[in-house]
């Protein structure tokens, strides 16, 4: 309690910079303490004479905030060999940042190089996918640095400047957007909010992934929702996760070729076909596939109907819902499941799995026509209205509302 006693002396010497930083949990004399209690500040004996202190700062611990999924980090960023569709990664960039729920006025880098300079040869490669989604302060000036042109911090480059929505939120789609829709490749160097904004918060960015192209009646996860019960009357509740269309892929008997890929088959788990004419399955010939429909329970148990039809000689299996024995009498037809039969011959494989249209311009009451009320969903399974942009899933089906 007097001036005397015990204490833990840390001296450390300021950078070539001026600058220190101190992290408590990781300084080799503080780290073990369940304390720390910070009763002096000097400086240490031989000090350059007349040596300033002109800044001093606590540091707060920040939590760790959840990763949304297909979100875009630091990683992202790449030294490149160059500029252009054939450049090769040469390593990770060193200082890329992206400040995230962090205040910042116009001209802050809010994602890319944190130096200052905005090399062309330093840029996340969204080539491949459809666009981003960035959500933060309603109104706020977003910019993109994209396609610069030189490997310096100069040459041109496509200055895309957008404000986020009265929601705070801002969909691109590269395929849509003046400057980049007729680009050969999407090259972000920066971001940043544009000149005039102040105080402004990014709190999520994210990448949206391209809608793989499929043949037009090709089954897809996206036919399989969670709903909220297993008769005609039930709604969607939301996209159901975890599911596969495995094609092309060698699988024995018992393996899950088309649904839940968890291995349980929950009642409320299905792809509604009721509007569609039957299904085509193209494979290995003679594998006996097996589709389970119409589960009557909520559980992974329940009632439900076995469809095991074997492929023929050319491997082909087409079934016409209103005339198979097992299911021209149902009032639905819901598909909770397809997995070969056991025993079918090993690494048996199914290359096509689609659905078969209605031809008859006819509504029988057996038929459902999509709901224009349906529920929508954007791609990370979040629940949206129509004034969203971007990529949704509606009825069992993606598409991209502009």
């Amino acid at each position: 309690m007097e001036d005397a006693g015990d204490y833990t002396n840390v001296v450390r010497t300021l950078d070539e910079n001026g600058e220190l930083t101190i992290i408590f949990a990781e300084d080799q004399d503080l780290k073990a303490f369940e304390y720390i209690h910070l009763n002096s500040v000097k400086w240490n004996w031989g000090a350059p004479e007349n040596s300033e202190m002109n800044e001093f700062k606590l540091m707060k611990e920040v939590e760790a905030q959840p990763v949304a999924p297909n979100a875009i980090t630091a990683d992202f960023w790449k030294e490149w060999s160059d500029f252009g569709a054939n450049a090769e990664v040469v390593r990770a960039a060193a200082d890329a940042v992206v400040n995230l729920n962090t205040p910042c006025n116009g001209g802050a880098v809010l994602a890319g190089p944190g130096g200052g300079t905005v090399p062309g040869n330093i840029y996340a490669d969204f080539t491949e996918y459809a666009g981003i989604y960035v959500k933060g302060t309603p109104g706020a000036p977003w910019r993109g640095l994209f396609n610069r042109q030189s490997m310096e911090d100069a040459g041109d480059y496509t200055n895309v400047v957008l404000p986020l929505d009265e929601n705070g939120e801002l969909t691109i789609i590269f395929a849509e957007t003046d400057g980049l829709k007729d680009a050969e490749y999407i090259h972000l160097n920066s971001v940043k909010w544009n000149w005039g904004a102040e105080n402004c918060v990014m709190t999520e960015f994210c990448y949206i992934e391209k809608t793989p192209e499929v043949e037009e009646d090709a089954v897809t996860p996206e036919f399989w929702m969670e709903w909220n019960g297993f008769g005609a009357d039930a709604q969607i509740e939301k996209p159901a996760t975890d599911i596969v269309v495995n094609l092309n892929t060698p699988c024995n008997g018992g393996a899950v070729l088309a649904g839940p890929g968890g291995g349980t088959v929950p009642g409320n788990i299905y792809a509604d076909l009721t509007q569609y004419a039957g299904i085509y399955v193209k494979g290995t010939p003679g594998a006996p596939w097996r589709g389970l429909f119409n589960r009557q329970s909520m559980e992974d148990a329940g009632d439900y109907t076995n469809v095991v039809r074997e492929l023929d000689e050319n491997g082909e299996l087409t079934i016409i819902f209103a005339e198979d024995p097992d299911l021209k009498d149902a009032k639905y037809i819901h598909l909770n499941s397809v997995k070969w039969n056991w025993g079918a011959p090993e690494n048996s494989e199914m290359n096509e799995f689609k659905v078969i249209k209605k031809t008859t311009s006819i509504i029988t009451t057996n038929q459902t026509l999509d709901d224009e009320n349906a529920p929508m969903f954007n791609i990370m399974g979040q629940r949206v209205d129509s004034s969203y942009k971007g990529i949704v899933i509606k009825n069992g089906k993606k598409f991209i509302n502009r």
